[in-house]
């Protein structure tokens, strides 16, 4: 529990046990970690972090209990980027052909690539 953030509505870090099932039970056949593959930190202001915690918290590694994990977890949320990115090319220009041009050329692909908000998951079953 050290990596929890339950401050952070665990949406960064160690989340164990905290999503529940259909019948409300919580599902503790599976652990997940959360945190954004490309900006540790996002901001140094302290109120933005204390008001929004799970969007602005910085994100927290194992770094004594499991020094390959920021690693891995960052070389992982790189290929899925990549693929992620490909496929707003594609609907970029899918929808760019079917509206008559009224969404514009790469929006989506630029939204994904400018940005530093998105957060990736590691499920440990």
């Amino acid at each position: 529990e050290k990596y929890a953030l339950p401050g952070a509505h665990y949406s960064i870090g160690w989340s164990h046990g905290k999503e529940k099932m259909k019948n409300g039970i919580p599902d503790f056949a599976k652990g997940s970690y959360y945190a954004r593959p490309h900006a540790d930190t996002i901001t140094a202001d302290e109120e933005l972090k204390a008001e929004f915690p799970e969007t602005y918290l910085d994100n927290v590694w194992p770094k004594t209990e499991c020094p390959e994990l920021e690693h891995a977890f960052k070389d992982m949320t790189q290929v899925q980027m990549d693929l992620g990115l490909h496929m707003c090319k594609l609907f970029d220009r899918y929808l760019h052909q079917h509206t008559d041009g009224k969404h514009e050329i790469d929006e989506f692909y630029n939204n994904l690539k400018d940005s530093v908000m998105y957060k990736g998951r590691m499920l440990h079953y």
